[in-house]
């Protein structure tokens, strides 16, 4: 049985319609592959973390992106730049 790969990148999961329109194609092709799936929202990848996003569609800067530039701020401000 020859072998398919399935990433999985939708951050919004469940409500993806993505996800919704693949997972029956995906059912499908198990008949006649051996799947292999990755679903990267679950696995906490910062960029693709969902929290990630509903903190943006809320108008949030992320606290690790505040650190971030605090730190850059604190560097540029001693070196004079």
């Amino acid at each position: 049985m020859k072998s398919l790969v399935i990433i999985n990148a939708c951050v919004r999961q469940a409500a993806s319609r993505t996800l919704r329109i693949a997972e029956p194609i995906i059912e499908a092709l198990s008949r006649w592959y051996k799947m292999t799936r990755y679903d990267l929202p679950e696995m906490d990848i910062v960029p693709l973390n969902p929290g990630l996003f509903e903190e943006r569609g809320r108008g949030e800067i992320p606290a690790w992106a505040k650190e971030a530039a605090t730190a850059i701020a604190k560097v540029q401000h001693h070196s004079g730049t």
